[in-house]
């Protein structure tokens, strides 16, 4: 739940000090986020792979490939989009 994979029918807040983890989660979120932005002004490509995504294999091995075959295509130090 920690996560909070939008969309997905796993995250589940907890509901003892629910205050808390709205909070908390919004916070995990934006810091992600922010981190993400970080990486790729530094020239890195990133991805989010989420634990549920997990379970269809053929679609995350077909996710990476695709991504990794994209990476490849750049040179060394080149900014591009993703």
């Amino acid at each position: 739940f920690w996560h909070n994979h939008e969309g997905c029918d796993r995250v589940r807040i907890p509901n003892t000090n629910r205050d808390y983890w709205v909070s908390k989660l919004e916070r995990n979120s934006n810091r992600d986020k922010k981190n993400i932005v970080r990486l790729e002004l530094s020239g890195w490509q990133s991805i989010v792979i989420w634990e549920c995504q997990l379970k269809d294999m053929a679609a995350t091995i077909q996710f990476l490939t695709q991504f990794l075959d994209n990476t490849k295509q750049c040179s060394v130090g080149e900014k591009h989009e993703h």
